[in-house]
């Protein structure tokens, strides 16, 4: 039986190797092998591409550990965070009374302010 740690490499292995997979088909759909070898506008668009393109296991199954749902006592507070995070172009989901937003996109700032709207301060 295979111990947590052994089981923890696995994946991050197979995770890195899919990734390494997306990254080479995606530079031999540019004829290159480096992405070195593009111009400065190619090679910006193909790591926009890499970044649209590639889906992690998490990203795969859609709401991964770091989305917080905030859920807010009025519509009046939800509009000022949403207010507030389209400010900050922030991307985020609303379902009635809730937000749904990816916590990695949030800064400390964004974090107090979504608490102090939710406490009503």
């Amino acid at each position: 039986m295979k111990t947590l740690i052994e089981k923890i490499d696995l994946f991050i292995e197979k995770e890195e190797t899919e990734y390494q997979k997306f990254f080479r088909e995606t530079l031999k759909k540019y004829g290159v092998d480096e992405p070195d070898q593009l111009s400065k506008e190619e090679k910006k668009k193909f790591f926009d591409e890499i970044d649209v393109g590639w889906k992690s296991k998490k990203e795969k199954k859609g709401i991964d550990e770091a989305t917080m749902k905030y859920i807010f006592k009025s519509i009046e507070d939800k509009e000022k965070v949403v207010n507030y995070l389209n400010d900050k172009e922030i991307d985020f989901k609303e379902e009635d009374k809730q937000i749904i937003v990816d916590e990695k996109d949030l800064d400390k700032s964004a974090m107090k302010f979504i608490q102090k709207v939710k406490m009503n301060k």
